[in-house]
């Protein structure tokens, strides 16, 4: 009978493992880093950004004072830097406060058209885009006349047709001058 040469190997391999299974002892410190590599190969691109608008136009007016009739007007003469093609081409949001240009006021901004609030009274307007060659601004008609005069700050914002958006669900509330402002990044 052949005696096998299998068994020897096979407890020589036991008692190797068995020999490093068992080794055990505090962690030794960390080596010194190593040399940087190449630089590796640039990443995908990530996803792209929320579309802005730098061409938003914010116009302020310090405060006018309004006649109590109906129809009473105040006209706002833009700057020469929007034209009557800017206008043309533009979403036009105007909105009016009782305070400083700085709303010092608690009725805020109210959209116009719309009521503006102030002592007690409602005053409501209406706007009227004019031009004149290529000088563009707007006019503000009060719609009903009113037991009080109003002095009012007013503010615009133009916002040039290259904002695209979709028209089943606005972004922000076109209503609410602190949305718009902070929306656009709008200074006081």
């Amino acid at each position: 009978m052949k005696k096998s040469s299998f068994l020897p190997v096979i407890l020589s391999a036991l008692c190797f493992s068995l020999l490093f299974t068992n080794c055990k002892g505090p962690a030794g410190d960390v080596g010194p880093a190593g040399v940087a590599g190449p630089v590796g190969p640039a990443g995908p691109s990530g996803p792209a950004g929320q579309t802005g608008n730098a061409n938003v136009i914010q116009i302020s007016y310090t405060a006018k004072t309004w006649a109590t009739a109906k129809g009473s007007a105040q006209q706002f003469v833009f700057p020469s830097n929007v034209t009557t093609a800017i206008m043309n081409n533009s979403a036009l949001l105007v909105y009016m406060t009782d305070g400083t240009p700085n709303n010092t006021t608690s009725y805020g901004w109210y959209a116009i058209p719309g009521i503006v609030p102030s002592n007690g009274v409602e005053h409501e307007f209406y706007t009227q885009t004019t031009f004149a060659g290529n000088t563009a601004g707007i006019n503000i008609y009060r719609k009903v006349a009113s037991t009080s005069t109003l002095s009012a700050s007013t503010r615009i914002v133009i916002i040039p047709a290259n904002d695209i958006r979709s028209g089943r669900k606005a972004a922000v509330d076109f209503s609410d001058y602190n949305a718009v402002k902070a929306y656009y990044n709008l200074e006081d």
